[in-house]
């Protein structure tokens, strides 16, 4: 096992006992922006009002329904953005942030892609089985 310094532990303690920081006070920047084509665009002001924006439309209301089951969908779904965590119960209308909706909008489409490639693969599986002729009835 490695040791550490005096340093390191004070490092890692300061580190736990930092406050998370709320993002909304000081936007990220998008860095995945294709580059400015006028002189508008290359204006400070103009992006950092682009950047309020963005901010102010991740905070709309919007209005989402969860699927329930009583069963195996039955429990609030956990949501994190930036570290702040909400819980969306499940077969009622509630209105949430934008930003949160759109991570369950993007969660929900990884499950039917995987989905999909799930019953694909089993697919060429029995498929390719069969034709090895090692299929068992």
């Amino acid at each position: 096992m490695p040791k550490t310094t005096a340093n390191e532990t004070q490092n890692t303690e300061s580190l736990e006992q930092a406050p998370i920081q709320d993002t909304q006070q000081a936007p990220i920047q998008d860095t995945q922006q294709a580059p400015a084509q006028d002189t508008a665009q290359k204006d400070p002001a103009t992006q950092d009002a682009k950047q309020v924006e963005k901010v102010r439309r991740g905070d709309e209301l919007v209005e989402v329904e969860l699927f329930y089951d009583g069963d195996k969908y039955k429990d609030p779904v956990p949501v994190i953005v930036n570290g702040i965590k909400i819980e969306v119960p499940r077969g009622k209308s509630v209105k949430i942030k934008r930003k949160y909706a759109e991570v369950l909008e993007h969660s929900m489409a990884q499950d039917k892609r995987a989905g999909q490639m799930q019953a694909r693969m089993a697919a060429e599986f029995a498929q390719e089985t069969r034709d090895l002729g090692l299929e068992t009835e």
